[in-house]
């Protein structure tokens, strides 16, 4: 891999504290009473002095060592999709840098920080630089698990997020002129990509990319004011990647399309939908307590996008809505389609009963407290709303096309209506606002659906989700 010219063009730096640090890990690592002889108890203190400044000069080439180490497959493990990397120096997994703008990581309690415990059990050590803009100095530091550490860059403008990243890198992350990631990974193709294309390049490690949105829909560009360059950046990073991964087939072959040379180089990330963890989350919020004007809360969660047919869920729910004032409709969700959809609401004369939130990662305790959800979308990027709304007993209204139409029966475990069928929608709000048994029944028998139909191999996941990023390191080694 060429190194480039750095292109922030700031100085390196080696702290003391974080060297005194290291080093004791080291020994901690390398070195047990096992290794050493003691001739005579009056010259043990001698011997362990020696020992300890033999190691403390080695120190400074161990990184440089490990960055070289013989990379070995064990054919047998590989084919059990165990871990596939062994290191001639003795330490085993690969050690991640991971960039991205997902502030939920620092949230206790959410997916997301639950994810990244999860692949704290898979791999030595996780450093995480989140690009945050924030009104103040100081960047924070966090260790949410003991091999886990995230840097907040606490950037003044968004567009300082990738310089003040980049320069914690060097300081966080540098130690006796080596690098302690492994693997360089963006959780996104935009301003993360950059960032993390820079410290690989400056480091010589693995670039390894992770695209999570589908950025080719033509209303991405318009869902937000700083998407225009972030396409820019796209058309930078992504050709520049050693490996990449995708959320779904139709994100790789966008990009396989795009960019025929990264085929080889590009997969689909293992999916997995853990319902379980969704049943079991403790809510940290609750609609009805945020909104205690309503008796009866109809949620809708959009991406404000044409798919999402949000303007059918508001002309679906205007005669209920204008009937029973004490009903309301929650919309959680942004995209280029929210000013007409508010202009829409007052239109239909339902604004003081239909409330607008932006759009949420954590969306569980909003599902937890709502009393049913109309979801009229049938695209692919949004069925993991179906699942998360079976997983926790919430009631639906949904479409009788995509994953509902293949998971659920109509009149049993969900109410199902044809594409386009507004009157449907309108009716079967009214039969679940008068039959509180058979929201029940509904629930049930849509949870109990999903989580035999859904594939629940935790383990399997895991192991295949390390291997995707390990496999990285061992084309580029």
């Amino acid at each position: 891999m060429a190194h480039d010219p750095d292109p922030f063009n700031l100085p390196s730096q080696d702290p003391a504290q974080r060297a005194k640090a290291g080093l004791s890990a080291m020994l901690d690592d390398t070195l047990s009473p096992d290794d050493i002889v003691i001739l005579d108890e009056k010259i043990k203190s001698s011997i362990e002095q020696r020992e300890f400044d033999m190691r403390a000069e080695k120190e400074a080439h161990v990184q440089a060592e490990v960055a070289a180490a013989d990379v070995r497959i064990d054919a047998r493990r590989a084919r059990t999709e165990d871990r596939v990397l062994s290191y001639a120096s003795g330490r085993e997994g690969v050690r991640l840098l991971l960039c991205t703008r997902d502030e939920e990581i620092m949230t206790s309690g959410s997916l997301s920080q639950k994810r990244i415990l999860e692949l704290a059990q898979l791999f030595p050590e996780i450093h995480i630089v989140l690009l945050t803009v924030r009104r103040r100095d100081d960047a924070e530091t966090a260790r949410v698990a003991s091999n886990v550490w995230v840097y907040t860059t606490n950037s003044n403008y968004w567009w300082r997020t990738g310089f003040d990243a980049y320069r914690i890198a060097e300081e966080q992350l540098t130690f006796a002129g080596g690098f302690r990631a492994d693997i360089v990974i963006a959780d996104d193709p935009f301003e993360s990509a950059a960032v993390a294309y820079f410290i690989a390049h400056k480091y010589d490690r693995p670039f390894q990319i992770h695209i999570q949105e589908d950025f080719s829909d033509p209303e991405f560009k318009e869902a937000d004011p700083h998407n225009a360059i972030r396409l820019f950046i796209a058309r930078f990073t992504i050709p520049r990647a050693d490996c990449l991964r995708t959320r779904s087939e139709f994100i790789r072959d966008y990009i396989i399309g795009e960019h025929p040379e990264l085929t080889p180089y590009t997969e689909v990330l293992p999916v997995y939908h853990n319902l379980a963890v969704w049943r079991d989350l403790a809510p940290t919020m609750s609609l009805h307590e945020r909104y205690p004007q309503f008796k009866f809360i109809m949620l809708h969660i959009t991406s404000m996008q044409a798919h999402s047919y949000t303007d059918r869920v508001l002309n679906s729910v205007a005669f209920t809505l204008n009937r029973y004032p004490t009903v309301g409709l929650v919309i959680v969700g942004s995209g280029p389609m929210r000013a007409a959809l508010e202009k829409q609401v007052i239109t239909l004369g339902i604004q003081r009963q239909v409330v607008f939130e932006a759009a949420q990662q954590d969306i569980i305790g909003h599902m937890k407290s709502a009393n049913i959800l109309i979801h009229l979308s049938e695209s692919p990027t949004e069925e993991e709303i179906i699942l998360q709304a079976a997983t926790v007993k919430l009631p639906m209204i949904a479409v009788a096309g995509g994953l509902a139409g293949e998971l659920f029966v109509d009149g049993e475990s969900a109410f199902l209506c044809p594409s386009g069928d507004i009157g449907c929608v309108s009716s079967r709000i009214n039969a679940f606002l008068n039959e509180n048994q058979a929201r029940a029944r509904f629930a049930l028998n849509a949870q109990e659906t999903v989580f035999e139909r859904i594939e629940q191999d935790y383990a399997s996941y895991m192991r295949a989700y390390t291997s995707s990023i390990e496999r990285c390191v061992v084309k580029e080694s």
